[in-house]
């Protein structure tokens, strides 16, 4: 029991980490949890943490070793979190492929499945599905919890109808999320410069890229760092 109890210590200790913004203390804790009893609820934890920091890399190889093991529930909380690295890298079949998985081995499809599959029909350009699937979302019974900050984000994209009012949403998303939230915040400012673009206002959507960058410089988050670079430089071409 002692054991137990040191490794869910570490875990807290990691967590802590996060919220405060300790990078590198948080992956030591994650690593010696790990370490000590490398479980699939411990490799979860610590593969959310590496995508946070982009090090997707890293973080397919622990959600990998979840896939190995015989724990249902943790397979399909792996493959949901495999489906969401692949969105971010720009590879919808093999997010909806993961995604797909993920539903087949919880044995239900609730909020967080929906939300995905809403995701990848974005992305993919079904532009009837997805907002179909959002309406499912919303249909959904309501949570005695403040609502999704994701869901609202996503919610925001993916209304394509009014822009203004998708500005307006999303841009409540962004002072809603936590401070140490550092990367969600980011790429809520990425998706207010996308709305912007849309809106003609390149003043703004620039201010928001520049403000993404320091976010994304924070949380060393070095992939979404080089796409905005090379959006800034796209921008500065065409004046």
């Amino acid at each position: 029991m002692a054991f137990t109890l040191d490794t869910n210590l570490l875990l807290e200790l990691a967590e802590s980490a996060v919220v405060n913004g300790h990078w590198n203390d948080a992956n030591d804790l994650f690593e010696d949890a790990c370490s000590a009893r490398p479980s699939p609820e411990i490799r979860i934890s610590y593969g959310i943490f590496l995508a946070e920091q982009e090090r997707f890399h890293d973080a397919i190889c622990q959600f990998c070793c979840v896939l190995d093991g015989g724990d249902l529930r943790a397979k399909a909380i792996a493959m949901h979190n495999l489906a969401c690295i692949y969105r971010e890298l720009d590879e919808p079949k093999l997010a909806r492929r993961f995604q797909q998985l993920a539903i087949s081995f919880a044995g239900d499809c609730g909020f967080e499945e929906l939300l995905g599959i809403a995701n990848d029909a974005y992305l993919t350009g079904n532009e009837d599905l997805a907002p179909s699937l959002m309406g499912m979302i919303e249909a959904m019974p309501a949570s005695a919890e403040e609502p999704d900050l994701d869901h609202l984000a996503t919610r925001a994209v993916i209304d394509t109808e009014d822009a203004r009012r998708s500005l307006l949403q999303l841009f409540t998303v962004y002072r809603q999320r936590p401070r140490h939230d550092v990367r969600r915040r980011g790429i809520d400012l990425m998706n207010l410069a996308n709305l912007f673009a849309t809106l003609g206002r390149f003043r703004a959507q620039k201010r928001c890229l520049n403000l993404a960058l320091a976010q994304f410089n924070a949380c060393t988050g070095g992939y979404s760092l080089r796409k905005i670079q090379q959006r800034l430089c796209e921008l500065r071409k065409t004046g």
